[in-house]
């Protein structure tokens, strides 16, 4: 993994360099490009554009490098500005003696000299102001790389905190229904352990089974391997049931290519046994898994007896813990929908599902 990072950076960096060594080749080829060849010489490319190129190159590295992380975006606005231009009166008066050692006067590339005009201080004025706003350019777009590329990269600091703190969230609400889930079920068997030790051995045996499913911490599973983790808590959760409540599952076959976030179903099925089953009357419990056109739709029936106020029986988390999950991971690509109607409570949760990752 590290290994992978390593590569990537050297890549991203490579990458930097050739896009710069490319922008420079076209920067430096637009004189020869619109240079005829009758107008074109050495001397006089070397001390028209090319000799100020170099310069305004310097001056974008210098603050690319430096000057701009160092002075401007630390806000030290005096020592940015300083540096600068002291970096230009050196630049345009090495530039002004280059062109006088050549005795040629400064001009615009295409045009022959003209060496009467070489001692005319407006000539001189004219090209150092031209020098000057050439380096100006430069560092213009200099800062404007450099504040898109802190852009960029504040954003994407944001985006992993937030999706860390995501993550966090995630873990903390998956932390709490682990272990009312392992409560209500050692409950469960508590009750058994008098009454019918042989089961209650079996159902622990179980429940280690489904601890240990719980203890891989994927973002996703198999759907195939959720089903298989819901039927045996359903199996632990009917430990108690008596003969007056009517139970009804079915799952779909063939869902191992579809991936699910774990979890999301226990406090559903937790809250149809806490609510649905009643020890006088008779009680419902109907469990319904089915995929439609890529679509998750899972229904839960069940007859409703609601608790009081003095009952703590059950998670306590629920519904609020479900929901805040699905914001989080499935945002816009869910449905929960709940109702009660004649003395059956009735809830269906609806999820856009993807297929697993080979």
């Amino acid at each position: 993994m590290l290994s992978a990072m390593i590569f990537k950076l050297k890549d991203q960096k490579l990458l930097g360099v050739i896009i710069h060594i490319v922008v420079w080749l076209v920067v430096f080829s637009f004189p020869f490009l619109l240079s005829t060849e009758e107008e074109f010489s050495w001397n006089i490319f070397a001390v028209g554009p090319f000799t100020p190129m170099i310069f305004a190159a310097i001056v974008f590295y210098l603050n690319y490098l430096f000057v701009i992380d160092r002075f401007l975006l630390r806000k030290k606005y005096f020592l940015f500005f300083l540096v600068n231009i002291l970096t230009f009166a050196i630049l345009i008066t090495i530039l002004e003696y280059i062109r006088n050692s050549m005795m040629m006067p400064p001009m615009d590339f295409g045009h022959r000299p003209f060496p009467e005009m070489h001692e005319n201080n407006f000539i001189f004025y004219s090209l150092a102001f031209k020098d000057f706003l050439t380096f100006t350019i430069s560092i213009i777009f200099c800062i404007a790389i450099k504040v898109t590329r802190q852009l960029v990269n504040t954003e994407k600091e944001k985006q992993r905190i937030e999706k860390e703190n995501i993550q966090s969230t995630l873990m903390l609400l998956k932390y709490q229904v682990q272990p009312h889930f392992f409560f209500n079920s050692l409950n469960n068997i508590y009750a058994l352990i008098e009454t019918s030790p042989k089961i209650a051995q079996d159902a622990l045996y179980n429940l280690g089974k489904l601890m240990r499913y719980l203890l891989y911490e994927k973002e996703f599973v198999r759907l195939d391997e959720e089903i298989e983790f819901l039927k045996k808590y359903i199996s632990l959760m009917e430990l108690r049931l008596r003969d007056n409540i009517k139970i009804r599952v079915s799952f779909p076959e063939n869902t191992e290519r579809y991936q699910i976030v774990p979890l999301l179903m226990i406090p559903l099925i937790e809250n149809a046994y806490k609510h649905g089953i009643s020890s006088t009357e008779t009680s419902i419990i109907f469990i319904d898994m089915k995929i439609i056109n890529n679509r998750l739709h899972f229904l839960v029936e069940n007859t409703y007896f609601p608790k009081d106020d003095s009952d703590k029986s059950g998670s306590g988390i629920g519904l609020n813990n479900l929901k805040q999950r699905l914001n989080m991971i499935y945002k816009g690509k869910y449905q929960l929908l709940q109702n009660i109607e004649n003395g059956i409570f009735r809830i269906e949760l609806i999820i856009d599902i993807e297929e697993k990752i080979a």
